[in-house]
């Protein structure tokens, strides 16, 4: 069979469909508009073999015409006009994700999916680690940049698998009309509007996490986010809920100043003392809050996912602790693409003065409520600044205070090293993507890391 993937991207999901088919002794030709350099990453995983062939920089129609099946990156829309003519001559085109359900739903639908703007991630590694607590054969992939391929061959009957899933991958099980029995949705913010045209498309992807979901399946809310009113759950679906507050109707999570509880109809139980949470932040307890939420609707034993929980350090890129410098803590937040998660990260260090790191690559997010944390908020004692298409909006929208701008890391971090004294916080969280300067943000993360470790 000649298998087509149709862009190859640079979180995993390309190299791991690619490698497969050939795996199996199938010819594969992968198609991305970025250039060998720029792919650098992903084309070091590649199994190159003779049955391997590369269009980069461009795509050819002639690889549509000559392809058995066509495995299109989530990122690439359907409308697309090379998607379109394979849909004309009825090549089958799918995803990496669409062809993963259709490959493993006969093993098994102990299908946890997770998804977001924010807290994806994390919410999806600990219930991961959750699940492996009772079970044996439990697996995690998706957006997490473990590819779907990596693990398919791993998964036994009746076993468990965790999956992390953005609003494109979703998008590209449109047509399955299938969702996962066990979903949680973390929240929904402003993202990604540089590929949709407005929050209600955004929307429409996000909610196909449970729209085709069954009597008995299960979904987990924010329900002081938006997403709460937004949603409306299948009949038979069992609704679960999390947040800040305690009063409100259902099964679900809160949390005060000491304890996180779950409540449900035999009322309100102790899960764990917010003193043996490792991870910083109001919005780390929410994550949280999620995962332990599905753990409970999922019968795990709350001793289980107390220990879990306990155990768990967070993961690498978000708010991710890296060393002490002459009395500077510095901290890793890259994965932070949104405005938002910038904000949350600030908010997590109240109290402590800051040198704050950030700018890259526009989203065409709003940036006003940025903006104004930026402009009034004492405790960011120096601003430095990455130079990208995000950063010139934020100075071109009202960024209004002394600032220092850099088109280079190495020299961005110098900077941001000399500026800070001794008991403050150096953060590095940009608010924006990373693809001007670097491959992505893991790639923005790493060298972020690998110049504060020089320092030591």
């Amino acid at each position: 069979m000649n298998v087509l993937i149709f862009g190859l991207g640079l979180h995993g999901g390309g190299v791991g469909v690619a490698n497969y088919f050939l795996k199996r002794g199938d010819s594969v030709t992968i198609t991305d508009l970025k250039i060998e350099k720029e792919l650098k990453i992903s084309l070091e995983k590649l199994t190159h073999t003779e049955k391997l062939r590369l269009t980069l920089g461009k795509h050819d129609y002639r690889d549509i015409e000559q392809s058995d099946l066509i495995i299109k990156n989530p990122a690439v829309p359907w409308d697309s006009p090379f998607i379109k003519y394979a849909e004309k001559l009825s090549k089958p085109v799918d995803t990496d994700i669409g062809i993963f359900f259709d490959t493993i739903r006969s093993r098994t639908n102990n299908i946890v999916a997770v998804t977001g703007t924010r807290g994806k991630s994390t919410t999806t590694s600990l219930i991961y680690e959750i699940l492996k607590k009772r079970y044996r054969n439990v697996s995690l992939a998706g957006n997490i940049t473990i590819s779907v391929f990596e693990i398919i061959d791993s998964i036994k009957k009746d076993g468990w698998v965790v999956l992390e899933l953005s609003s494109f991958q979703l998008g590209g099980i449109k047509k399955k009309k299938y969702s996962p029995p066990y979903a949680i949705i973390t929240n929904l913010y402003e993202d990604h509007l540089n590929y949709y045209r407005d929050m209600k498309s955004y929307f429409e992807d996000k909610k196909l996490i449970y729209q085709f979901q069954h009597p008995g399946d299960i979904l987990v809310l924010n329900r002081e986010n938006r997403i709460y009113k937004m949603v409306k759950p299948n009949k038979g679906v069992k609704l679960y809920s999390f947040g800040m507050k305690k009063d409100f109707k259902g099964y679900g999570i809160y949390f005060d100043e000491t304890t996180i509880y779950f409540k449900d109809e035999n009322g309100v139980k102790k899960i764990i003392e917010k003193s043996d949470i490792k991870l910083k932040g109001i919005h780390n307890l929410l994550n949280i809050s999620a995962s332990v939420a599905m753990g409970l609707a999922l019968s795990i034993d709350s001793k289980l996912i107390n220990e879990a929980v306990s155990n768990f350090n967070g993961l690498e890129h978000r708010l991710e602790y890296i060393c002490s410098i002459n009395g500077v803590d510095v901290y890793n937040d890259s994965a932070s693409t949104t405005p938002e998660a910038l904000i949350s990260a600030l908010e997590s260090f109240r109290g402590k003065n800051i040198t704050l790191l950030m700018g890259g690559t526009d989203k065409k997010l709003p940036l006003k409520r940025l903006i104004n944390k930026l402009n009034n908020n004492s405790e960011i004692v120096n601003l430095i600044l990455l130079e990208g298409s995000g950063t010139k909006r934020l100075i071109d929208e009202g960024l209004a205070r002394k600032f220092h701008v850099y088109n280079n890391l190495e020299k961005a971090v110098q900077m941001a090293l000399s500026l800070s004294s001794p008991g403050m916080i150096l953060l590095f969280s940009p608010a924006f993507a990373s693809f001007e300067m670097f491959q992505n943000e893991f790639d923005r993360g790493k060298k972020f890391k690998e110049l504060i470790n020089s320092q030591l």
